[in-house]
């Protein structure tokens, strides 16, 4: 054999075809693409190493059986493009009745290579570099053959490119399309219609020529994000580097210089190996730590609509209730007040049970329905100069009477004659501070309430609410104003609680750019939960 510049080209173009395809295919050799993919590289490589031996042959019988296996190879191609081309397009792996259709005719052609003349019958060989093949009678169903299935896979990509919606995927499969058009254009000139006329200066052109093609499906299959290009880009830059390796070894002038070539080789080998370990290792990473991000954001997609729907709920339900608890609660009143007739005294009692629980209830409808509203960014605010100090003793003076039936003593201190303005809804801030003051009322046993408002230096108005009540642990502290939480203390104490009024009373407050926080020294300690507003100027 005598190997020229084209003829190693051919045959190192050949193996780096072989190792993308070997590449891709260990990275996931169950997935429908990657087999498909790897196979048709494979028979690409396969063909264009039999062109390079072919045309390295010195000898007449090795040359003939070549000319042979080259059109078996070469035939194969078409189908092994068609079964990728049926593959990408449907992302399935092919049945085996589509399979078996698509690779008897290479089958059967097999034999008509190998064991007749009626398609080719040899090579013609007078010297190494002066040789050409030697056609058969029924040469023609090769073209057949050859042409008809590239047609065919033409044909199915061309349904799935019409058949794509996304922008990104029809330029995918665009690219499949064109880059074969081109490669079929110039392996058929140089490697078909070229040797019909017995001139084999140009055969090599064709398989270098594949690595193109393959590159360009290689990029199409990217979409899919089945392999990482990093990764393939690592393993094909040290497998060239090791072919160049090896063929300088073989070409070593002199045992010394073929020992270093052997020494650089074993040692580019053993680095090559780690790096593409290592490579190989990050990109797994990457590629876990993306698939539980769009895992992690599709669960959170799922989530938004889910608490959209529930908010939606909320919304509805609280107002199909808002009507028969009014009903309720005003009989009730009327009967109390004695409206229908004096009420009897076995009857008092159920009848404010009955008053106070809907009062209860209607409470709890307007939080969840305040809720609903806050989620949703429909809650109105008509801002205007209130007196804070002011507004927290009508507060306390109206919720006094409640603290004094439990037991309790609540008491009101301010700056005598002092008003802290501010800019605010008065019914939302009276809101925020109802719900701290009828907490320190539920969670306070027996003791004392103590409420203080003042101005806060020049800028703030504050308000303070300090009971003696069951307290808060540390991890109570840190989440008492989230939504449906409360502590295990405050469950006992008070079991009627949702756990939402210091969540409406934070989103309120924060509306107002103002804060509000909590304290205790611990639990059966006491609480004290603060608010604060800016002060008018």
């Amino acid at each position: 054999m005598y190997f020229t510049p084209e003829i190693l080209a051919v045959l190192f173009v050949s193996a780096i075809d072989f190792f993308l395809g070997a590449i891709i295919l260990l990275q996931n050799p169950r997935h429908p693409i990657y087999i498909a993919y790897g196979f048709f590289t494979t028979t690409v490589a396969v063909w264009g190493t039999g062109v390079g031996l072919y045309l390295a042959t010195g000898d007449h019988a090795s040359a003939d059986f070549l000319a042979r296996f080259l059109y078996f190879v070469g035939g194969s191609i078409p189908s092994t493009f068609l079964y990728f081309s049926m593959t990408f397009s449907s992302e399935t792996l092919l049945s085996w009745r589509r399979m078996s259709l698509i690779f008897l005719p290479s089958t059967l052609f097999f034999i008509l290579y190998f064991f007749s003349d009626a398609i080719i019958s040899g090579s013609s060989f007078e010297t190494p570099d002066k040789k050409s093949f030697l056609y058969g009678p029924f040469h023609l169903f090769f073209d057949i053959h050859l042409w008809g299935y590239f047609a065919l896979a033409f044909i199915v990509l061309q349904k799935h490119y019409r058949a794509i919606s996304q922008r990104t995927d029809r330029l995918h499969t665009l690219f499949v399309i064109l880059g074969t058009y081109v490669v079929l254009g110039v392996a058929g000139v140089t490697n078909v219609i070229i040797p019909l006329f017995f001139i084999f200066d140009f055969i090599w052109i064709g398989p270098i020529a594949t690595i193109l093609w393959v590159g360009i499906i290689a990029y199409a299959v990217l979409r899919y994000q089945l392999f990482n290009i990093r990764a393939v880009a690592a393993e094909l830059f040290v497998v060239s580097l090791w072919l160049l390796l090896l063929v300088r070894t073989i070409i070593s002038d002199g045992l010394r210089d073929a020992w270093v070539n052997i020494v650089t080789l074993i040692a580019t080998i053993l680095l090559g190996f780690f790096l593409i370990r290592a490579v190989l290792k990050q990109v797994k990473g990457r590629q876990e730590i993306e698939r539980l991000a769009r895992s992690l954001a599709g669960a959170n997609e799922r989530l938004k609509e889910l608490d959209q729907r529930k908010s939606e709920f909320v919304s509805l339900a609280s107002h199909q209730l808002r009507s028969p608890l009014a009903a309720i609660k005003g009989y009730a009143s009327m009967l109390l007040e004695g409206s229908f007739g004096a009420l009897d005294g076995n009857l008092r009692m159920p009848t404010e049970r009955i008053l106070e629980s809907s009062n209860r209830l209607v409470a709890v409808v307007e939080d969840f329905l305040t809720i609903s509203r806050i989620e949703q960014n429909r809650l109105a605010y008509s801002f205007q100069s209130v007196d804070f100090t002011r507004l927290i003793e009508t507060i306390v003076g109206e919720m006094k009477p409640v603290a004094e039936k439990k037991g309790l003593t609540m008491s009101f201190t301010a700056p005598e004659g002092a008003s802290c303005m501010v800019t605010a809804d008065s019914g939302k801030i009276t809101q925020a501070v109802t719900n701290l003051v009828d907490n320190a009322i539920k969670y306070t046993p027996q003791g004392e309430i103590t409420i203080t408002s003042k101005k806060n230096g020049t800028h703030s108005c504050l308000l303070s609410v300090r009971d003696t009540g069951v307290g808060m642990s540390d991890d109570a502290q840190k989440n008492v104003f989230s939504k449906f939480v409360r502590g295990e203390n405050a469950k006992k104490e008070n079991v009627t609680g949702a756990g939402l009024g210091l969540y409406i009373a934070k989103q309120l407050v924060e509306a107002h750019r103002g804060k509000i926080w909590g304290e205790s020294k611990g639990e059966g300690k006491g609480s004290t939960f603060y608010l604060e507003l800016p002060a008018e100027n």
